[in-house]
């Protein structure tokens, strides 16, 4: 019960934020010239590789050493952190805006500074995780963030009936700020802080500080988030902000969409793990199938609503200017029935210690995406990204697929009798909670 409790709250709290920043994206799209909504859209998707990029392997160590309870140093597990985090954000930041050249209306270090007290929120975050403080990390990231970026926003709308990209980027960094502030706040106050000083310090900045496993990890998230985001990075050297918008306002609904995704996944989790743990591979693999089952009907739900309803409201909701994002997101539901069977293979290499080749056969593809977007982006633009992208991603999941069955030939592809079994689960489960 208190699992069930913890998941309902944290569900609540991404659903919150979720809705708070889709009513945002409404307000952009219809008060934002295409110019600044383009600004904005690749201002998230840097944003997201950017704490990728600066964290990678940092969560994971942190909330693997807190959790073990063995005799860690907190002080030196914080500053190790901190000093990663704003190296590896400076390299990012150095390649973004040197290397590559990408620009905004604002003035290159205010960026700099987000990205750094951005990825030093997510070594914080990680803390309270590692001292099983989960709901309250989330509560902050999820709900607490978003709230203070709607506000913010809200407010500078009421009264200056105007926005802009520079007015966005300040809520952001507002929020940012405001999560440094209170996470700080909370540290001092509430977690035993004696023990970060009673234990032994040091004074040598240790760069071992992350096992193999941990480094493989990270750079996998980042690797994956990259081959799914490189194509806003390619389309934006390559066309206008018009393409841009339109193609990142696609992105953004498949987030919307993405988002019941996972909730169903955190249903079926804890089972997954367990069974994983045990070795009852047979038992994993029926629990794998019903999460995808369960994705499966809610694509089919969401096209379904999308054709009755989408080309009535999406015009009224987000103008006639960006029509052609909704035939893209229409196109990608369709498209990503082919990614689902396969989908969360890469949480049984996991469980059979595989992070060397789920981080290669993901550096391979994010390499053939950026060669096909080069090649298809100037020709084909906007749907040459859109498919390179998701076939990229087809490749991805089905190859660790198809290497995990090769470990353990217990693991299938989706059958008929995994839709009964889903339907009857689900019938049971509501029984249950009635």
């Amino acid at each position: 019960m208190l699992f069930l409790s913890s998941s309902i709250k944290n569900l609540a709290n991404h659903s919150l934020g979720k809705i708070l920043m889709f009513l945002l994206l409404i307000l952009f799209t219809n008060k934002l010239s295409t110019s600044g909504f383009a600004d904005y859209i690749l201002f998230l998707n840097l944003y997201s590789l950017s704490l990728l990029f600066s964290s990678i392997g940092i969560p994971q160590y942190i909330i693997r050493s807190l959790s073990s309870k063995d005799n860690v140093s907190y002080i030196k597990l914080f500053l190790n952190s901190i000093i990663l985090n704003i190296i590896l954000s400076s390299l990012f930041s150095f390649i973004i805006f040197f290397v590559l050249k990408i620009s905004f209306s604002i003035n290159f270090y205010f960026i700099y500074f987000f990205f750094i007290i951005s990825s030093i929120n997510i070594t914080l975050l990680s803390i309270f995780h590692g001292l099983s403080k989960v709901v309250f990390a989330d509560f902050l990231d999820f709900l607490i963030k978003p709230t203070i970026i709607f506000i913010v926003i809200i407010l500078i709308y009421f009264f200056n009936k105007d926005l802009n990209f520079t007015f966005i980027f300040t809520a952001f960094l507002i929020s940012q700020i405001s999560l440094f502030a209170i996470l700080c706040g909370t540290i001092l106050n509430k977690l035993p802080i004696r023990d970060f000083y009673k234990r032994d310090i040091g004074n040598k900045f240790e760069f071992g500080l992350f096992t193999k496993s941990i480094i493989f990890l990270g750079a996998t998230s980042f690797l994956h988030i990259f081959n799914s985001r490189v194509d806003i990075i390619m389309i934006n050297h390559f066309l206008n902000k018009e393409n841009l918008a339109i193609y990142g306002l696609t992105l953004q609904l498949v987030a919307v969409l993405n988002f019941p995704i996972q909730a169903i996944r955190s249903i079926f989790h804890p089972n997954l793990y367990k069974y994983l743990s045990i070795k009852s591979y047979k038992l994993a693999n029926n629990q794998l199938n019903l999460i995808r089952v369960g994705i499966i009907y809610f694509h089919i739900v969401m096209i379904f609503f999308a054709f009755l309803l989408g080309f009535l409201i999406f015009p009224i909701v987000f103008t006639e200017k960006y029509i052609l994002s909704f035939y893209l997101f229409i196109f990608y539901s369709f498209f990503n029935l082919l990614i689902i069977p396969f989908l969360m293979s890469e949480v049984i290499m996991h469980s059979f210690n595989k992070e060397k080749q789920i981080a290669f056969i993901t550096f391979i593809s994010a390499i053939f995406n950026i060669i096909f977007n080069i090649i298809f982006i100037p020709i084909y633009g906007i749907y040459g990204a859109l498919l390179i992208t998701l076939f990229c991603n087809l490749i991805v999941h089905a190859s660790l697929f198809f290497i995990s069955k090769r470990q353990c030939n217990q693991f299938s592809i989706i059958k008929i009798s995994d839709f009964k079994n889903f339907n009857d689960y689900m019938i049971y489960k509501f029984k249950q909670f009635k």
